[in-house]
């Protein structure tokens, strides 16, 4: 079989879960499929962005084919005049028999001989425009409209995110194929992880963990909130860990706005905002946690949670969108109603011994049931399908 992926997510100022999916398919389907010919395609980079994501992602073999126009005005191109197809760059690309976009940055119809699929991941857009810029609301509006009436098969990574595409969106149910993501664990050592908290500033002070984006559907105002009654309420000496990039309300976060002011200073020496982190030393933080806790007010998947799950961490996470999909019966839900039941919930975790082995048995047992390599049989399983 010869399959193309647009592996452009990869070079996304922060490419988020995405980003770690596409990866997955560019290192896991040459790795399942030897047999298989894989290219992949971005718009114009220099060579050393190109160099960056190779490492950051660590795909040695990444040398994607590089089109003429830079990311706004391929995309713009493509989803409002169909045009360039890929077939004019590169044999590879016009001899592909699937091209799999895996975010809605969707190519022309690639011709009859050529089947396209494109995995969408969730509507987080349509329900939640005002956590989007408005260049990234009419990328996704034009991108989904274009996944809509071009794709030949649509993947989404849930059944609620199948839902959303079914009930929002209008896309035909038997058009869409689900594949849950999945998580690799990384092996990290006792040393390996005192080694990553001192080098991030952590003391001995037990924490609990957040990753994510900084941007308003991630709910931190929220999880300040819990945190909060945690420590003075509930009487838990705990810190809490924030990890990943900035995203574009940024400046609207808890942490910056003067109205928060008294609530940081009431946690003074308490946060540790760590920005993006190395995917080793994320495990590690996972794995230093004493729980996970993720108040988002709505994924299409929720990775964060099975990755803290496959480092054994207990987790605590909004019974919101896909998350109690993904979490099973292994992490604890709470609703977004009351960020005392969520300090109470924590605090529980924190105390409770027994409590936070349970979950975290069940946890590494539902990450174990999700692995990457069974997302991308599943998603190898949609590509037969198109050409039979």
């Amino acid at each position: 079989m010869r399959i193309a992926i647009n592996a452009e997510q990869l070079l996304q100022p922060s490419p988020g879960g995405i980003g770690r999916y596409t990866a997955e398919l560019l290192s896991g389907l040459p790795r399942l499929y030897p047999d298989d010919e894989m290219s992949s395609f971005v718009a114009a980079h220099p060579e050393s962005s190109i160099a960056t994501a190779r490492r950051k992602f660590q795909l040695a073999n990444f040398h994607p084919w590089v089109l003429p126009l830079p990311r706004p005005f391929l995309y713009d191109s493509w989803h409002l005049f169909g045009r360039p197809r890929l077939s004019t760059f590169s044999s590879a690309l016009a001899g592909a028999q699937v091209i799999h976009a895996p975010s809605l940055a969707v190519p022309p119809e690639p011709g009859h001989s050529t089947k396209l699929v494109v995995t969408i991941h969730d509507l987080a857009p349509k329900l939640f425009p005002e956590t989007f810029t408005a260049r990234g609301r009419r990328f996704h509006t034009m991108g989904f409209r274009a996944a809509k009436r071009r794709a030949d098969l649509v993947i989404t990574v849930s059944e609620s995110a199948a839902r959303e595409l079914t009930d929002l969106g209008g896309i035909d149910k038997d058009r869409i194929r689900v594949v849950l993501n999945g998580v690799t664990p990384r092996e990290v050592s006792e040393d390996g992880m005192r080694q990553v908290l001192k080098k991030h500033g952590l003391g001995n002070r037990p924490y609990i963990f957040w990753v994510g984006t900084l941007e308003p559907r991630k709910n931190l105002t929220f999880l300040l909130q819990a945190f909060s009654q945690v420590v003075h309420d509930e009487k838990c000496d705990v810190d809490l860990v924030l990890a990943g990039p900035s995203g574009w309300l940024a400046k609207e976060s808890p942490l910056v706005r003067p109205e928060f002011a008294l609530l940081r200073e009431a946690l003074e020496g308490r946060i540790h905002t760590l920005g993006a982190v190395s995917d080793d030393d994320l495990a590690a933080l996972y794995k230093g946690a004493q729980v996970f806790a993720f108040p988002s007010k709505h994924e299409g998947f929720g990775l964060p949670i099975l990755e803290s799950m496959s480092q054994g961490t207990p987790v605590i996470c909004a019974d919101a969108g896909a998350l109690p999909e993904v979490a099973g019966e292994a992490a604890m839900l709470k609703s977004l109603d009351d960020p005392g039941e969520w300090a109470h919930g924590i605090s529980n975790v924190l105390n409770d011994n027994d409590l936070r082995q349970r979950l975290s048995t069940a946890g590494e047992a539902r990450a174990s049931e999700l692995s990457w390599d069974r997302c991308i049989h599943a998603t190898h399983d949609v590509y037969r399908e198109l050409l039979s």
